[in-house]
């Protein structure tokens, strides 16, 4: 009975959103819960609630750092773990194809151009979203995982600025890299 009250108060209750706005000054909706995956929106709506003293939540969070594509990439991420947590992810990983290594979802998410999965750590990292920097780092590291240093200095277009002589004394120091 008691739990059939507080699911009714809890359809009754509105639920808090928070705006988000992006370098550019786009402004994204986000229920508090979904928004406080990001730890500096936690932090930033905790302290407001500290300095008001009472019930409040901050209805706009400047996030300078941010390009509104990025966030919405990024919220999206945040929606979907909040229905769907993403598991551990197993290190090292299992296979080169993430989906071998997430569920499929994941896989999907960062199945993109590496500008935007590179984004997606910057952000992650600057936001505090442990479980999509943790995905879109594991990302890149399959995108690496059975390439030689050539294969991956072409697909991140990396420009190898050493010498042929640099180059094969620092083989020889890191032999150990290719054996099996």
């Amino acid at each position: 009975m008691q739990a059939a009250a507080a699911a009714a108060t809890a359809q009754t209750e509105p639920e808090h959103i928070v705006k988000l706005i992006s370098k550019e000054g786009d402004c994204f909706e986000v229920p508090l819960a979904v928004a406080q995956l990001s730890e500096l929106v936690k932090m930033t709506v905790e302290e407001d609630m500290l300095v008001d003293g009472e019930e409040q939540i901050v209805s706009e969070i400047p996030l300078p750092n941010v390009k509104g594509i990025v966030l919405k990439k990024v919220l999206e991420f945040c929606e979907h773990h909040c229905k769907e947590p993403l598991p551990k992810i197993a290190r090292p990983l299992k296979s080169h194809l993430m989906n071998e290594n997430v569920p499929q979802w994941y896989a999907d998410f960062v199945d993109t151009e590496h500008g935007m999965l590179f984004e997606c750590i910057l952000v992650s990292n600057y936001m505090d979203i442990r479980p999509l920097l943790e995905l879109s780092c594991a990302s890149v590291a399959a995108l690496m995982k059975c390439r030689t240093h050539v294969e991956i200095r072409e697909l991140f277009d990396i420009v190898n600025d050493f010498t042929p002589e640099e180059e094969e004394e620092l083989i020889k120091q890191n032999k150990w890299v290719e054996e099996p």
